[in-house]
């Protein structure tokens, strides 16, 4: 699940938060809650480099086309699990079978 909102605040967080937890949590995966000071980035985290290669090096006319382009680029990484499973699968974290 993506989400991209327009603005950083704590209104904008907490429709995050809200968008978030109606997600229903698909059968075969688990959620694990990490430390609050985990010792490595969140698996997240190593995604936003992926994310951010289609705006790169970019003019963008207005907030319109910028999003149009991001939704683009995350709607593709969404059809490649397993190159998103190489940036994230952290050898601490859970493994997969």
């Amino acid at each position: 699940m993506w989400l991209l909102l327009p603005t950083v605040s704590v209104a904008a967080f907490t429709i995050a938060l809200t968008e978030l937890a109606q997600v229903d949590v698909p059968r075969g995966l688990h959620v694990h809650v990490l430390p609050l000071y985990a010792p490595e980035p969140q698996s997240a985290e190593r995604l936003w480099h992926l994310t951010n290669e289609a705006l790169t090096h970019r003019h963008f006319h207005d907030l319109d086309e910028l999003q149009e382009v991001q939704v683009q680029r995350c709607l593709t990484l969404q059809t490649m699990p397993e190159f998103i499973r190489v940036h994230t699968n952290f050898h601490w974290g859970p493994q997969t079978v």
